[in-house]
């Protein structure tokens, strides 16, 4: 099946084929583009049959980080080949080889192209460890996460390595800051297209245990079509709530409200988070709602950030 067309302008150069964004073009113009990329790829078969050991990966893949500076805005990257799987990249810039992180999805690209069918991709990755992390250590060092969409459990995501060939596509999309598109399998010795969607996001960090991405569309805003978070707990937190950015105090205090009657019971602490405190003076089946609040999937929780 031929890929349909993305948008009327196109550029090809060293058999890249990318997408010109133009101001005009919102952030949901750019993921709609890379679903029309994943869609013809949906009636493939998927091997998901491996079970993935948290000990196993966390010997393999652990990778300390290899940057002493994180810059505010990033080029985030998916990619993928369209009989494999998609990876994540963050970038310093669009010309970097060395990525600050790269992430394989352990996820069919069916699964992705169905989530991004109501134009909003947030995706969620939840890393559980066993015993004491140290705070200094970023949330990015992790090997594994569980991997959510739109709230709801897809998978895992592992880090890697960069390949040769991940390399040669890197050089390949320097040209590209924004947009998305594809490489022929030719360029990079392979008899598969090469897909991507390529853009800005802003770094968004929480604290030494929660980091966010979110996609910059070409006029500098920040959009929530699609965004990234990454959360780091220990074995004991899950019925914790996570901590929430002070940006989505508001929404997050509406659901309260809904919840429990009123805001009491829940302040701004220092650092701009907020956490809960007493619940005295609730009803019984307040306490009740609270408490089955409390224990939901961190990771739907997260989606606040």
């Amino acid at each position: 099946m031929s890929c349909p067309t993305i948008v009327t302008a196109t550029h090809v150069t060293n058999g890249v084929t990318s997408v010109e964004c133009h101001k005009q073009v919102r952030s949901w113009r750019i993921l709609r583009s890379l679903m029309e990329l994943l869609i013809p790829t949906c009636n493939r078969t998927f091997n998901h049959g491996q079970e993935i050991k948290h000990e196993c990966y966390f010997q393999t893949y652990y990778l300390k980080p290899v940057y002493t500076t994180f810059p505010s805005v990033i080029t985030g990257t998916i990619f993928g080949y369209r009989r494999g799987k998609l990876s994540f990249c963050i970038q310093a810039n669009s010309k970097s080889t060395n990525p600050f992180l790269l992430l394989e999805f352990a996820v069919p690209i069916a699964v992705l192209a169905r989530e991004m069918q109501g134009g909003i991709l947030r995706i969620a990755l939840d890393c559980t460890v066993s015993g004491n992390f140290s705070s200094s250590d970023s949330v990015l060092s992790m090997p594994l996460w569980t991997m959510y969409c739109n709230g709801r459990k897809v998978g895992y995501a592992v880090k890697r390595r960069p390949s040769k060939s991940d390399i040669d596509a890197f050089r390949l999309m320097s040209s590209v800051v924004v947009g998305a598109g594809m490489i022929r399998g030719k360029e990079l010795d392979n008899d598969d297209e090469l897909m991507y969607l390529r853009a800005n996001f802003e770094r968004a960090r929480g604290s030494s245990h929660t980091e966010s991405f979110r996609l910059i569309d070409p006029d500098g805003n920040i959009g929530q079509e699609l965004s990234i978070s990454f959360y780091r707990s220990s074995y004991g937190e899950c019925d914790q709530l996570p901590r929430l950015t002070k940006v989505n105090y508001e929404n997050w205090s509406i659901q309260m409200k809904a919840l429990l009657g009123s805001q009491d019971g829940w302040e701004v602490v220092q650092e701009g988070f907020i956490e809960p405190t007493t619940t005295t003076g609730y009803t019984t089946a307040q306490n009740k709602a609270l408490k089955e609040m409390q224990s939901k999937d961190k990771a739907a929780l997260y989606m606040l950030f």
